[in-house]
């Protein structure tokens, strides 16, 4: 390739947004084999800073399928995925146990959602898929927004090992109650969080209780406790706990 060429794939190769198009992925796989079959072009370490910048979706549906070589360098870049309004537990299914190549180096999953409609929620069974995927163990970041996982779902996380690296956990809006709280904190797997969102959870002064005086929640410094009912007494536990050492930040709106 001229160094004209180069200079202008340079300037064309920016981030791009993943087309739903299977025809259109199709293509991008054809031309980047194109430019893949010189090996000259890209040495590795330039181009696994190059994958760096692409979007998750478009390096799993693309970029891993243009060769071997870009498949060995696209599996050692840290992903992260999105699918807000529009993922279910029979997704969560295939992703935890089909996707071995999506999921390697997965640290950021964001399954949220705002409509709270049939077919835009994970549930327990969703949970429990990803807590027995045998692909997702470097997760630092997980996003469950409005999943309606409930008690079941957050006993699940609790006691799954793939959750041991999280340091953000948000489980807003998820009917977990008190007695769920209790199998958040006394799990070791929650250790390394800093940050936790358990707002809109029907949480009492003893689901606050439980977290003041959990053994595994010595890293956390933010937690957020929005629109649950833990009381003074419930606040004061929190904000006075010894075993929260970290803990410089609560979130406590009525």
């Amino acid at each position: 390739m001229s160094s004209q060429s180069s200079r202008e794939f340079s300037f064309n190769f920016k981030k791009r947004k993943l087309t739903s198009n299977s025809e259109q992925n199709d293509a991008n796989v054809k031309s980047f084999s194109e430019i893949s079959s010189n090996s000259q072009i890209f040495p590795n370490q330039i181009l696994f800073h190059i994958l760096e910048f692409l979007d998750s979706p478009f390096v799993i549906s693309v970029i891993m399928r243009v060769s071997k070589q870009w498949l060995e360098l696209a599996m050692n870049i840290p992903k992260s995925l999105t699918f807000v309004n529009k993922f279910n537990s029979a997704q969560v299914k295939m992703l935890s146990f089909e996707c071995e190549f999506s999921l390697k180096n997965l640290t950021y999953l964001n399954i949220s959602t705002h409509l709270l409609i049939f077919g835009t929620t994970i549930g327990t069974k969703g949970v429990e898929y990803l807590a027995a995927s045998p692909y997702i163990q470097k997760l630092k970041v997980l996003n469950l927004q409005n999943q309606r996982i409930g008690f079941e779902g957050v006993k699940l996380l609790s006691q799954s090992e793939n959750f041991q690296n999280l340091t953000e956990l948000n489980l807003y809006g998820n009917e977990i109650h008190s007695d769920g709280i209790e199998h958040l904190a006394q799990s070791k797997y929650m250790q390394n969080l800093t940050l936790l969102d358990l707002s809109l959870n029907k949480i009492d002064e003893k689901g606050a209780l439980y977290l003041a005086q959990s053994d595994h929640l010595g890293n956390l410094k933010t937690l957020y406790l929005h629109w649950n009912d833990i009381g003074s007494e419930g606040d004061e536990a929190l904000r006075t706990s010894q075993k929260l050492k970290s803990l410089t930040s609560l979130k406590n709106w009525l």
